[in-house]
């Protein structure tokens, strides 16, 4: 598997229709992944100022196994998502539409919608094996008004961008501006913490104090969870040290980390104030 970053992208560089349902806006920030030669394709559009999140990941040239099907209809994983947002088990909606094929859950308590689906946006192939099972998974949150539709109606719309949408949207941020470039501070980590995250992806802000400590902002977007955090290099051996975090959630946690190698990032290990196990890696974006 080889990830590539392809950074950050305007709204008419997309390879989807969302920013078609989101109200024009500067404050997106974006970022494109391509795994596998670019066999698949994964996008985020996050807002902290209009308070939505949405992650698409599509197989091109394929299509998701009937596990990852399974996975989007489990209520246990997708309480993970609605506890954060204290969207309570009995506002879960189930999500099973034969076509286009779309299964998953969704929900809402009013001021914050939560979804997690799998849905078939290319036309069915030739293939032997062509089971006709979905190709995209969209992870979505939204607590502000940047939506145009419902969110229900988000995910029977959501589709692959369509030229026309593309050049209206062309025409539309022409006018606004484009969107801001990510943060060159910004790197990308995965964390995982035990009872709260396994193997979650997201960002890291580091802001150097001095040649032996650095200062850093950890973003969780599932379950939502912002830690500040410190890195202080040992002053012998220069490739080891000790980390901590304060969360938004009152959570704590430190340890040791390690480097990966000069240019590559830090692992870290350790445990939080209620005995959970922590451990992540901080790379380069």
């Amino acid at each position: 598997m080889s990830l590539e970053s392809k950074g950050s992208f305007q709204p008419y560089q997309t390879h989807f229709n969302a920013f078609t349902f989101l109200k024009p806006s500067q404050t997106y920030k974006t970022e494109s992944i391509e795994r596998n030669n670019g066999s698949v394709w994964t996008e985020q559009i996050i807002s902290d100022k209009d308070s939505i999140f949405i992650t698409i990941e599509h197989v091109n040239v394929a299509w998701f196994r009937q596990s990852t099907e399974d996975d989007m209809l489990d209520r246990n994983t997708f309480r993970k998502l609605a506890t954060e947002f204290d969207i309570p088990e009995d506002k879960y909606v189930q999500i099973d539409k034969i076509s286009p094929r779309t299964k998953g859950l969704i929900a809402t308590n009013g001021k914050c919608t939560v979804a997690r689906f799998v849905k078939r946006l290319k036309v069915l192939t030739g293939a032997r094996n062509e089971r006709g099972y979905p190709d995209t998974a969209v992870i979505f949150v939204n607590c502000g008004d940047s939506l145009t539709i419902p969110a229900e109606e988000l995910v029977q719309k959501i589709d692959l961008i369509t030229e026309a949408e593309r050049t209206e949207l062309a025409k539309t941020y022409k006018n606004i501006g484009p969107l801001t470039p990510k943060d060159k501070n910004k790197v990308q980590f995965t964390i995982s913490w035990d009872g709260i995250a396994k193997d979650m992806q997201g960002e890291v802000k580091l802001t150097a104090k001095g040649a032996a400590q650095t200062d850093f902002t950890v973003t969780i977007a599932e379950p939502t969870m912002t830690c500040d955090g410190t890195s202080i290099t040992d002053d012998k051996t220069q490739w080891t040290g000790t980390w901590s975090l304060t969360c938004s959630d009152k959570r704590t946690a430190n340890g040791v980390w390690t480097s990966l190698g000069k240019g590559k990032g830090q692992v870290g290990t350790g445990q939080d104030n209620k005995g959970k196990d922590v451990e992540f890696t901080i790379g380069k974006s």
